[in-house]
């Protein structure tokens, strides 16, 4: 499956020691060390166990005994349930990160028809005592006076330029947000397709106007 080369070199990309990889992959510290000098012919749930810490952390193993760090990663959520899953990881992120989160043609109201009470759930709550911690905007149709999220800025966008999927942005994350028989939330996990729609994002921010009674 993987080589003690490839997980030696692995732990370099991510600046890990043997003890922190231990930990991640829930084996002993020797086990990584007596593996990686050849001492050890691991079994295959040992690897198993291995390959899953550095997946989750976006490193892949290559057939030719080479790594590299995954540069896109998709993972979809279905239902109410699994997309509140989605909202949790949101705030993780917001409250580990912070920074600024791009929401376009948001719509409220299909998020309280998916979801009763939204805006006054725990989440809401817990973005709401950490709102100092990142920068939430909203572009909405104009038009729309229904401002349900204190923690969010809202701006109206023309009617010429609300797209019909709304989308959100934050860090290397671009969710993309389909409302059919059932919420459907897709992740994805590309540093190059978030900052391209957090640029498109910020120019018709910029264009969008200030709706009364907001703090825009």
């Amino acid at each position: 499956m993987i080589t003690p080369d490839q997980i030696r070199a692995a732990r370099g990309l991510k600046d890990w020691s043997q003890s922190v990889l231990a930990k991640k992959s829930g084996l002993a510290t020797p086990t990584i060390a007596n593996i990686e000098a050849g001492k050890q012919e691991p079994g295959r749930s040992t690897l198993e166990k291995i390959v899953a810490a550095f997946e989750a952390e976006d490193i892949e193993f290559l057939a030719s005994d080479g790594i590299r760090k995954r540069r896109s990663t998709i993972r979809t959520f279905h239902g109410r349930d699994e997309c509140l899953e989605f909202y949790n990881f949101v705030y993780e992120f917001a409250h580990d990160v912070g920074g600024l989160i791009c929401v376009k043609n948001g719509n409220n109201y299909h998020q309280e028809d998916w979801f009763p009470g939204f805006y006054q759930s725990d989440y809401a709550k817990n973005m709401m005592k950490i709102c100092d911690r990142f920068d939430s905007r909203i572009l909405i149709r104009e038009g729309d006076n229904y401002f349900p999220a204190p923690y969010m800025t809202y701006r109206w966008a023309p009617e010429s330029k609300y797209a019909t999927i709304p989308f959100q942005v934050f860090g290397d994350y671009l969710a993309i947000f389909l409302f059919l028989d059932e919420p459907i939330i897709i992740l994805i996990k590309n540093k190059e397709s978030a900052e391209l729609y957090r640029g498109k994002f910020l120019l018709q921010w910029d264009d969008a106007t200030i709706p009364p009674g907001t703090k825009g």
